[in-house]
């Protein structure tokens, strides 16, 4: 039965953005995956192998992120997972009607975020073309049309790129001469996704009195399920930004979060140590499958990066390789239309290393075998 009642729509919105989250869940069910993207790390088998202890004096993962931001507590405000801290932050930000300036190709739920609080998405390329940096002359004319924030993220997704610490300041300093924020999502920190052994350690968080940035901990601890994440901000920010959490889930977070949460401050070193090893390990496998591959199809990965996005000449070549991956060996990457990259796929590397490997090899016999089709 159909309904008759009308829903909002962001049909209006020039940039209306593709429901990444809604074909993931559709299509992941059963396949190999070479969608989801991360370290790969089994968190919840750290922390149990922890022992489930806690800090002695109940330090927990927000007031030990703290520490390490060189920040008083009360500029985290918890969250559950990054996608709702990002929400928290352009909820408490945004007025209907106004804009933000996004990345592109970018994360598509940012986009429907704000088009979800009633604003509209105004497009900042980072080209391929110079590694993915921020094209500064088409921020500066989002935030004349009145951006009241830039959305980025760092490490970028999709290509995985780590900004110079010179650009985020750049980009902040330009977004402050309009009055502007920078929300600098570092779910793919940018310490751990460029080889860096400590967390948090290279957040733009502090750079500048402008940014606020937001993470959580599935990508780096495989935790996704446990929603641990939180927003970063200045205290006056942080403090609108928890206004605003409260008039959405009230003014605690869930209860159960509590002990997880100080069980990963007591095991930070140990889930530190894992991701390390983890992603040494893809590191070895992924450059060997590169220097194959490469040699059929234009690839970027940057080292450490969680990801690999290939290069094609157009749309319907991607969208004919999916389906071939799909139909031969039921395997699942991401077309680059949900990033705004449409002749592009990505690939993450987020599984179990001892199914990475042989979905690996599969999608590099597709490639050699059909090297007609994609102009290798």
């Amino acid at each position: 039965m159909s309904s008759t009642f009308p829903f909002p729509s962001a049909a209006s919105d020039e940039h209306t953005a593709p429901d990444y989250i809604a074909w993931l869940t559709a299509n992941l069910p059963g396949r190999r995956n070479l969608a989801s993207a991360g370290a790969g790390v089994d968190g919840a088998a750290v922390l149990a192998g922890a022992g489930g202890a806690d800090t002695e004096d109940g330090l927990d993962i927000y007031a030990l992120a703290s520490r390490r931001y060189h920040c008083p507590l009360d500029c985290l405000v918890p969250a559950l997972g990054a996608t709702h801290a990002m929400a928290l932050a352009v909820g408490a930000l945004l007025k209907r009607g106004e804009a933000m300036a996004i990345e592109t190709p970018g994360y598509a739920p940012f986009t429907q975020i704000v088009q979800a609080c009633g604003g509209r998405s105004l497009p900042v390329p980072r080209p391929r073309v110079g590694g993915f940096r921020i094209d500064m002359q088409a921020l500066r004319e989002a935030l004349s049309a009145g951006a009241r924030a830039f959305i980025l993220t760092n490490a970028h997704n999709p290509s995985g790129a780590v900004l110079h610490p010179e650009d985020i300041l750049a980009a902040a300093s330009l977004c402050a001469s309009f009055g502007a924020w920078v929300l600098v999502c570092e779910i793919y920190d940018p310490a751990a996704f460029s080889g860096r052994p400590v967390w948090f350690s290279r957040s733009a968080f502090r750079a500048a009195p402008n940014i606020i940035c937001i993470t959580s901990l599935a990508k780096l601890a495989g935790l996704g399920r446990e929603r641990i994440g939180w927003v970063a901000a200045p205290s006056e920010a942080a403090q609108h930004i928890r206004a605003f959490r409260g008039v959405t889930m009230g003014d605690v977070m869930p209860a159960s979060l509590e002990p997880v949460a100080r069980r990963c401050a007591a095991a930070m070193e140990a889930l530190e140590q894992t991701f390390t090893q983890s992603m040494r390990a893809r590191e070895n496998l992924v450059t060997e499958w590169l220097a194959d591959v490469g040699r059929f199809v234009p690839a970027t990965r940057f080292a450490w990066s969680a990801f690999v996005l290939l290069h094609f000449g157009s749309p319907e070549a991607v969208q004919t390789l999916c389906d071939r991956l799909l139909r031969a060996y039921n395997l699942l990457i991401v077309p680059g239309r949900f990033f705004g990259a449409p002749c592009d796929a990505r690939i993450g590397l987020g599984g179990p290393l001892h199914s990475l490997a042989p979905a690996l090899e599969m999608l590099g016999a597709e490639l050699r075998s059909s090297r007609a089709v994609w102009g290798g």
